[in-house]
């Protein structure tokens, strides 16, 4: 599924793939330590790793639908690299990927994850939300952000202290993300 997942991250356009290399990079980051979190500290690592790895999936979706209007010259004027991040920081990415996995009929917890991981986690997938939230946070510190956050501080988060990891955790994710990262041929 992780090979299949990753060839959707390609465009012809420079600009698109651009944005598509920075999300396959921070969406399979997340992936690594939503899943490393939840084997440290419990709950079911294989639903953590796909939850983190689909939770921007309508950012996908809406790049396809830029790239697809740019080929068949829809649009009046360029977009510029920071148009397109704009585009993709804003909420219809979680409205587009919540109606692809409901379309696909992906259950519970991954919808949850898909709609909610900017709003404050509560309910029944309160961890499943701050690991994904978390991991928004140590991914724009390691720069494998589209949003390049330069006031992420992911140990004094709010993510962290609600997952009770101590800055020596978080180091620790960080490194396994890299390790993960440099090892793996996709």
């Amino acid at each position: 599924m992780l090979v299949s997942q990753k060839q959707s991250y390609t465009s012809k356009n420079s600009l698109i793939r651009h944005q598509m290399d920075k999300l396959w990079e921070h969406s399979f980051a997340s992936a690594i330590g939503c899943r490393w979190i939840f084997q440290k500290f419990g709950g079911d690592p294989c639903v953590a790793f796909l939850a983190g790895l689909l939770h921007d999936i309508g950012k996908l979706g809406v790049l396809k639908v830029i790239e697809h209007i740019q080929s068949q010259d829809l649009m009046t004027q360029e977009i510029t690299d920071k148009s397109i991040t704009d585009i993709l920081n804003g909420s219809l990415h979680t409205e587009c990927g919540y109606t692809l996995v409901k379309a696909w009929n992906l259950p519970e917890p991954f919808d949850v994850a898909i709609r909610d991981h900017h709003d404050e986690p509560k309910g029944e997938h309160e961890t499943l939300l701050s690991a994904i939230r978390l991991m928004n946070v140590v991914t724009d510190q390691m720069g494998m952000s589209v949003r390049n956050s330069e006031d992420a501080c992911s140990y004094s988060s709010a993510e962290a202290l609600a997952l009770g990891l101590s800055e020596i955790q978080i180091a620790e994710l960080e490194i396994h993300i890299e390790d993960s990262l440099e090892n793996m041929d996709i």
